[in-house]
């Protein structure tokens, strides 16, 4: 499938800037994914130019060379980006959108292993706000509590055992 356009993908983050991200109090640094398609500047990055909190990563490294120096991490895809924010370790919320849904097998594993927000869910933007708000020492708390559920993940993805697969994983865990 090939999830929804250019259009949409980029009203969202425009919306997520705008709604949740500037409504921070913490410092955020935004990475980008740049697209050589289109001339003039992205809408995205427009946006964060109106808020102090937001800053570009201004660097078009891959984020892998950039996780190590994040607190928390915020992603929607569920590609190799989503692999490098769990391999970090870092705290990582991952948000389901409309465009890019978890399949059955990955969504029970996302929400028991990360910090999960489903845009579908009643009142999700204000249940991360909610969220963003807690002291960062309060979210590593979490995300330690949450980390060993973590290891599932680890194993599903593959970094422990190249046999490993889902029948396996749920067999293990019932």
């Amino acid at each position: 499938r090939s999830g929804s356009s250019d259009y949409a993908k980029t009203k969202f983050e425009v919306n997520f800037i705008k709604n949740i991200l500037s409504k921070s109090t913490k410092e955020i640094l935004y990475k980008p994914y740049y697209s050589k398609r289109y001339l003039g500047i992205a809408l995205e990055l427009q946006e964060i130019e109106r808020h102090k909190n937001i800053k570009i990563t201004g660097s078009e490294l891959d984020l892998r060379y950039l996780l190590s120096n994040t607190s928390l991490i915020i992603t929607s895809r569920a590609t190799s980006t989503a692999s490098w924010c769990i391999f970090s370790k870092r705290p990582m919320i991952f948000i389901d959108t409309i465009d890019n849904r978890l399949n059955k097998i990955a969504k029970p594993l996302f929400k028991e292993g990360l910090f999960y927000f489903d845009v579908f869910e009643k009142n999700w933007e204000k249940k991360i706000i909610n969220f963003l708000s807690k002291p960062l020492k309060e979210i590593e708390l979490l995300w330690k509590n949450k980390f060993d559920k973590n290891q599932l993940l680890l194993e599903y993805l593959g970094s422990k055992n190249t046999e490993t697969n889902y029948y396996k994983i749920l067999q293990k865990n019932k």
